[in-house]
């Protein structure tokens, strides 16, 4: 029997059988896991549509919080390959797929100093240390 931990959580009872029957694990880099992900679901896709050929491909995985991170977490092929995956599938406001990172990337929303009140009010004062009168400025 064989079971595997992805980074979202989740764990997932693959396969079982004994050691000449049993699955073969196959493992991949990010880049080749990155490619053929997007080789079943290229960038552009809809939500629906990626996860209807994800699952027609053998590709098991979960959402987030919310359905704009999709992780694909095992790759099980017709052929009895088994791979772990780490590719985080990301869906824009439109729920269409416009990026791939690693799933155990920590995604964050980090704001631009022009995006706070009080940066902006800072950043528009003007300077305790210059010499010129704010008239002289172009």
């Amino acid at each position: 029997m064989v079971t595997i931990k992805s980074t979202a959580g989740t764990a997932l009872l693959l396969l079982s059988g004994c050691a000449l029957g049993g699955p073969n694990l196959e493992t991949l880099t990010y880049s080749e896991q990155e490619a053929a992900i997007l080789r079943v679901a290229p960038v552009g896709t809809s939500r629906e549509r990626a996860l209807e050929k994800l699952e027609q491909a053998g590709v098991v995985g979960s959402f987030g919080i919310s359905e704009s991170i999709y992780y694909c977490d095992i790759w099980q092929r017709r052929g009895g390959d088994v791979s772990h995956l780490d590719v985080a599938l990301l869906f824009d406001e439109q729920g269409n797929l416009y990026e791939t990172r690693p799933g155990d990337t920590e995604v964050t929303f980090e704001p631009k100093p022009t995006d706070r009140p009080e940066a902006t009010a800072h950043a528009n004062a003007p300077s305790e240390s210059s010499s010129e009168s704010p008239g002289a400025r172009r």
